[in-house]
């Protein structure tokens, strides 16, 4: 972290900021994985086809395209396609943090920034130092609410895919309430737990750890 030994608090503190980090890019992998399914429902594709074109896109703007085109163009799901385009929309706000989690440089946090005299790991742009206290910095708090907020739009996800014109899970009003729950910036807050409660993952096989 730097020339100055670390202490074993600093280093429990790196191990939190790191395992933080992990889980919410894990997360949005499920989110993504989830996407995918989507994108095989609306096209009615056959599902190895529909999965080989969705994951052959390599970057997030290229399947949020896809799914945007595909929506467009699609009444697979009767009544649910502008609630969907909601989902899609708030995945690509959200991809804008997950980019910074992916791209920013981890470095130690400016001295006047540090937690009660600790060092501490943050996200800052790549050309800040640390004498640089005016760049933005992403905290381990900002990553755990991210984290979060990602596992609860998979969930919301999720729901859709359950949507079969009767399932109130993936309705289009309660796909709609559970969005208007999460913030605006993934990062910025967290969901009441219980309102966060009533994100229930509803695929019957849940190929992922919480």
């Amino acid at each position: 972290m730097s020339d100055k030994p670390i202490t074993p608090d600093e280093q429990a503190e790196a191990d939190l900021f790191y395992q933080a980090l992990g889980r919410t890019m894990a997360r949005w992998s499920h989110l993504e994985y989830y996407l995918g399914e989507l994108f095989k429902r609306i096209t009615n594709m056959n599902e190895d086809v529909a999965r080989g074109v969705f994951h052959s896109a390599k970057s997030w703007r290229s399947r949020y395209d896809m799914l945007m085109g595909a929506l467009d163009n699609s009444a697979s799901i009767p009544g649910v396609i502008p609630a969907l385009k909601e989902v899609v929309a708030t995945a690509n706000r959200y991809a804008s943090f997950r980019n910074i989690l992916a791209h920013d440089h981890v470095q130690l946090a400016p001295p006047a920034s540090n937690l009660g005299g600790m060092r501490v790991l943050v996200i800052r742009p790549p050309k800040a130092d640390l004498t640089d206290q005016s760049a933005p910095m992403i905290l381990r708090t900002h990553i755990e609410r991210a984290g979060e907020n990602v596992r609860l739009l998979h969930a919301i996800v999720a729901n859709a895919l359950k949507w079969d014109g009767e399932d109130q899970l993936g309705s289009p009003e309660r796909l709609r309430w559970l969005l208007d729950q999460l913030p605006t910036d993934p990062h910025s807050a967290t969901v009441d737990p219980s309102v966060a409660e009533q994100f229930s993952l509803a695929l019957g096989r849940q190929p992922f750890p919480d």
